[in-house]
């Protein structure tokens, strides 16, 4: 990463139990959120691998300064980070399902 004062903040909790090819992503994050919001449902990793994001920088505890304009920004800068965590735990080739809570809704669809 050229810029570490940009990075995401995450927590990845693989399922509980039998092995699985998914990930379900919970977007996090939001002016006003509150950041354990997105960590509270952790039964769903008896059901699927779970990556926790929170975003965009400047929410939560993420720091560093915020260049995020629009939605835009925001998608790719999550867009720069997924890529890079498939290949480190490999899982390019995992069915992928996305949620999030509070604002994070908006940036989901």
């Amino acid at each position: 990463m050229r810029n570490t004062s940009r990075a995401l903040s995450f927590i990845f909790q693989p399922t509980v139990g039998e092995l699985v090819d998914e990930i379900t992503i919970w977007l996090n994050g939001g002016l006003g959120c509150s950041s354990l919001e997105g960590f509270l449902p952790y039964s769903w990793v008896n059901l699927t691998d779970v990556l926790w994001v929170e975003q965009f920088v400047g929410t939560g505890f993420l720091i560093g300064e915020v260049t995020a304009a629009s939605e835009e920004d925001i998608a790719k800068d999550f867009a720069d980070f997924f890529p890079n965590f498939q290949e480190i735990f490999g899982m390019s080739k995992f069915k992928i399902f996305i949620t999030s809570g509070i604002y994070a809704g908006r940036h989901a669809p």
